[in-house]
């Protein structure tokens, strides 16, 4: 059944159909209550709102069940593209048990369902997810337009079009836009598989390097200065004896000149002995890294996509 025949078909049913568009009393029957809310929705239809038909038609066969009403819906459905919705819809007329005094409108709509039936199920396409996954993993949801879908079952009917598929294990996700022609089958293969981390990193390592240089770089400085204040505190001695009680006047910038140096050399060794200590924590800290768990690698074929998360 192609789109302008179910067109044409809803057409008929609506000009078929008494339409009432006034509300209904509270005293009315509910033949006459569903009559009237299905006058409403051909009305709906009429003006090109499916979806406003659809939900009225369906209010009034909850209160009166007639095959005429259901298959409007279905023929509704069909041209809004949703042909699941509208087979199943289809379906429950075919398999509806009619009254043996049933009118003939009824049997009529029954009759027109099952000949519709097999050319509109054929539109259906068919999405089927193949799991590949080792014992201690699995795939934990799929969605179709964010709806999920039953873990327990491989292959799911779809309308055809666009939709967004959505696979997910763990906290990773996989999501694509899919388009599938009328009647179009097709498999995407979930497969999981675990592989080897990455080499951990190395926090603070090149930190670590390079307050060592630091580190010795001052306690070089600090060294030299030492020496040289050693140098001069002999001198010193030798001219004013151990005590310093014979120097000259003059000889007071040596003096001076000694305690800065002397003062130097603390502070130089002191920040190379502390720079050196904090490198060694670093790199001592980035040996202590631990080497992460194997990843899980999710790969799904068929859409040429890849996400990598932990397992």
């Amino acid at each position: 059944m192609t789109r302008t025949v179910l067109r044409l078909g809803a057409a008929l049913v609506f000009l078929s159909a008494p339409v009432h568009a006034q509300t209904p009393s509270p005293q009315e029957d509910p033949r006459a209550r569903a009559r009237a809310i299905a006058g409403a929705g051909d009305a709906q239809f009429a003006a090109g709102r499916c979806d406003r038909a659809i939900r009225l038609w369906k209010e009034a066969d909850a209160i009166f069940p007639a095959p005429t009403i259901e298959l409007r819906v279905a023929h509704c459905q069909a041209l809004l593209g949703h042909v699941v919705e509208a087979s199943t819809t289809l379906e429950g007329i075919v398999g509806s048990k009619l009254a043996a005094d049933a009118p003939e409108a009824f049997v009529m709509a029954k009759s027109q369902a099952a000949t519709e039936l097999p050319t509109l199920k054929a539109r259906i396409a068919t999405l089927t997810i193949e799991r590949r996954t080792p014992k201690h993993a699995h795939i934990d949801e799929v969605l179709i337009d964010d709806e999920k879908m039953p873990l327990d079952k491989a292959s799911y009917p779809i309308d055809p079009g666009k939709h967004r598929l959505r696979i997910r294990q763990g906290k990773e996700v996989w999501e694509r836009s899919i388009e599938l022609e009328d009647g179009e089958k097709r498999t995407m293969v979930a497969s999981v598989m675990l592989e080897p981390a990455p080499p951990p990193p190395k926090p603070g390592r090149t930190a670590s390097y390079i307050l060592g240089g630091t580190g010795l770089a001052l306690a070089a400085v600090g060294g030299i200065l030492g020496l040289t204040a050693m140098g001069d505190s002999d001198d010193l001695t030798r001219d004013c004896g151990s005590n310093r009680n014979e120097c000259a006047p003059h000889d007071q910038s040596r003096i001076d000149s000694l305690k800065t140096k002397a003062l130097l050399t603390d502070l130089f060794l002191g920040a190379g002995i502390v720079t050196l200590g904090v490198s060694g924590f670093l790199f001592w800290r980035s040996t202590r890294v631990e080497r992460e768990p194997p990843r899980l690698r999710l790969t799904v074929t068929g859409g040429a996509a890849l996400v990598e998360g932990r397992f």
